[in-house]
């Protein structure tokens, strides 16, 4: 360690006057553990007492700045100090050599010392380097949207599989209505017949769908008084295209049609028959028999309210 002096900060840390704040911080470091009292006896008191004072110097940049413009470097240091300054001239001893020569200059207060904002960069604020052409290239757009997509349609197809139930009744019940009646069209299709408010009926029907049994509601119309014949199709391509549905009047318990083979039930004075075809109105003909199958009342097309 050097005396008082030839006390030098840059010399005690091991560093050279162009070293940066962390590299002074780390030189500290590595110098107290070797100095450092608690570990080497009080030996090493003096030389600690030496590391602490050059800290303070070096890890305060107004106190470093001032100690650099007072203490010039040594010529001879053994540390990592740039080189001593090339030697002045001397002053001319002949008088015509006078106006040619110029006095040496003071070296700046900071010479010698690293700027470390203007040296290191900040690459913190840095970001990195995108390959222009894959930022500026439109299969980059395509990928994005096509991602998109899948992840719409996805979505979509797990919100109808919440729809779908897994049996017709569950299916009919989802929709919210109160079914007087429900037939089974055939094993892939049920209908039923409920009633709304203001003598109105309505038909709702569950299919099987891949997912499961999925409900909607088909129609709803006025039934006007207790005897009603109404029509309703359905251009979903089901097996069937056409449902005639009404109301009987009492002591009816059968219905038949002219276009179907069969007829169907009555159920608490409601009725639903599915036809395999489109139909028209005046294409209907109908009957409504009795438990003896007397024919109580018959007649052709829609006999209800629109």
């Amino acid at each position: 360690m050097a005396g008082t002096q030839r006390f030098d900060p840059y010399r005690i840390l091991g560093v050279g006057r162009e070293a940066t704040p962390g590299q002074v911080a780390r030189a500290y470091r590595t110098q107290a553990k070797r100095f450092h009292p608690d570990l080497h006896g009080p030996d090493a008191a003096r030389q600690m007492r030496d590391l602490n004072r050059s800290w303070h110097i070096l890890s305060d940049p107004a106190r470093r700045r001032a100690w650099d413009a007072g203490h010039p470097v040594f010529s001879a240091a053994p540390h990592w100090s740039p080189a001593p300054r090339p030697m002045a001239r001397a002053a001319p001893t002949a008088a015509g050599t006078w106006s040619a020569w110029e006095p040496p200059q003071p070296a700046p207060a900071d010479a010698g010392r690293v700027r470390v904002a203007e040296n290191w960069p900040r690459r913190r604020r840095e970001a990195p380097a995108v390959p222009a052409g894959m930022r500026d290239s439109g299969w980059l757009a395509a990928a994005v949207a096509g991602v998109l997509v899948v992840a719409i349609v996805v979505l979509g197809w797990v919100a109808s599989a919440n729809r779908a139930s897994a049996t017709p009744g569950q299916a009919l019940d989802a929709l919210g209505v109160s079914s007087v009646m429900r037939v089974a069209l055939d094993p892939t299709q049920v209908l039923a017949v409920y009633r709304a408010g203001d003598a109105r009926l309505g038909v709702a029907t569950a299919r099987l769908g891949p997912r499961g049994w999925e409900g909607s509601l088909l129609e709803e119309r006025p039934a006007g008084g207790e005897t009603a014949v109404l029509l309703a199709s359905d251009d979903s391509g089901s097996a069937w295209r056409t449902v005639v549905f009404g109301r009987a009047p009492a002591g009816v318990t059968q219905v038949r049609l002219s276009v179907a083979a069969t007829g169907g039930q009555v159920v608490d004075g409601t009725w639903a028959i599915g036809v395999r075809a489109p139909l028209r109105p005046e294409q209907l003909s109908w009957r409504f028999e009795g438990a003896d199958g007397t024919v109580v009342r018959s007649g052709s097309g829609e006999l209800g309210q629109r």
